[in-house]
């Protein structure tokens, strides 16, 4: 998975690596909404 990982941020320009609390088989809920929520804002304000 770290292989696949690196790859992807290798490929596309200005991603970040991010892991979250709990992140070995499952996640924790509210840090992965948080997550989402600021992507999908910085997304919509990118236009």
């Amino acid at each position: 998975m770290h292989a696949a990982a690196a790859s992807v941020l290798a490929a596309i320009p200005g991603s970040v690596k991010k892991e979250m609390p709990g992140a070995d088989h499952t996640w924790e809920t509210a840090p992965m909404a948080a997550e989402l929520a600021a992507f999908v804002r910085a997304a919509a304000e990118r236009g």
